[in-house]
C-alpha cells in the first residue's frame, strides 16, 4: 500500500516534464492545491530537472516517467484518456494533453 501523507506530512513532491505544457502545469497546481486540501501536506512542485530526491508523484508524460520505464502513448490514450501508475514508491498520473 502506498501512504501518500500521514499527520499533514508527506515525503512527496509533485514532479512535471521540463519544459511543461501549460495543461500540465494546471494539473500539478490543481493537485497539490487539492492534496493540501485533503490531507493538510503541501508538496513542493518541482521539474524533472531536479535530480530525484525521494519519493514523486510524477504529472504528465516526462523523461522521468521514461526512465523509470513508462513509454506513455499520449495518442492511444485518446483525448479523455489517463494512466495512473505506481512505479516503486512513486505514482505517475497522465492524461492527453491539451
Amino acid at each position: 500500500m502506498m501512504n501518500l501523507a500521514e499527520g499533514g506530512r508527506s515525503p512527496y513532491r509533485i514532479v512535471m516534464a521540463h519544459p511543461a505544457h501549460e495543461t500540465v502545469k494546471f494539473a500539478c497546481d490543481e493537485f497539490h492545491d487539492f492534496f493540501q486540501q485533503m490531507t493538510g501536506a503541501s508538496l513542493p512542485v518541482t521539474t524533472e530537472l531536479q535530480r530525484p530526491d525521494g519519493p514523486e508523484i510524477l504529472i504528465g508524460d516526462s523523461g522521468r516517467a521514461r526512465a523509470l520505464g513508462v513509454d506513455l502513448s499520449m495518442d492511444a490514450l485518446g483525448p479523455e484518456g489517463f494512466c495512473i501508475r505506481t512505479l516503486g514508491e512513486s505514482l505517475l498520473l497522465a492524461g492527453a494533453t491539451p
